[in-house]
């Protein structure tokens, strides 16, 4: 298995990875979410977030948008902030847990089945939205980070392929100025390649954009 990252930091345009397809974004955001609601019965829901990363490898890329495993997958990413991590040359202490954001769920659904529609990495929509464009259509306010990944079997893999191949990715992570979080994982209907969507909000504090994206080649 080959790893590549491509890192981003912008307010603006970013890495433009070719695309095409097309369908109805929110007729299929709706479908997408409740085929999702039906599937899956969560093994953990309850889990302390100083557990191990190590066990959330059960939880698989058709599992993250069932409600269900909403704490699961909160308790994930907060058994990476609630350690010490070293991103690139920043030392990061640990830090305070973030907390599960619906309208940030509702962009990064939007962008992922975008982006597997087209079966491409990028930060800019199929109609030229970028982060910031995307998390404000929401009604969500302040600013914003997103990692992207695609490959990633399941949320542990995800979440250690992101701290692990760039400073950008563990950046947003760890970043304490982060408040709000989500997290999407569609399936390509025809590949079946997963396509990872991490959101991150600041709350109405700042307006700041971090972009990191993550390819995991299988």
């Amino acid at each position: 298995m080959k790893n590549i990252a491509y890192h981003f930091f912008a307010c603006g345009l970013c890495c433009f990875l070719s695309g095409c397809s097309n369908p109805q974004p929110q007729q299929a955001l709706q479908n997408h979410l409740n085929k999702s609601m039906a599937q899956s019965t969560p093994s953990q829901t309850q889990n302390s977030p100083e557990q191990n990363l190590a066990s959330f490898a059960n939880i698989s890329c058709d599992d993250i948008q069932n409600p269900q495993y909403q704490q699961a997958v909160l308790n994930a990413i907060n058994v990476i902030r609630h350690q010490p991590q070293q991103c690139g040359k920043i030392a990061y202490s640990a830090t305070h847990s973030l907390k599960w954001n619906n309208q940030l769920q509702t962009s990064s659904t939007a962008h992922a089945l975008d982006i597997s529609q087209r079966q491409i990495l990028s930060h800019v929509g199929r109609s030229g939205e970028n982060l910031r464009a995307r998390i404000k259509k929401t009604g969500y306010k302040g600013g914003g980070g997103e990692n992207l990944a695609t490959g990633q079997s399941n949320l542990k893999q995800v979440l250690e392929n992101w701290l692990a191949l760039s400073p950008g990715h563990c950046d947003n992570l760890m970043k304490p100025q982060f408040k709000d979080y989500a997290i999407t994982c569609v399936r390509n209907d025809v590949t079946h390649r997963t396509y990872w969507v991490q959101h991150f909000g600041t709350g109405k504090t700042k307006n700041e954009f971090r972009f990191f994206i993550c390819f995991n080649k299988m």
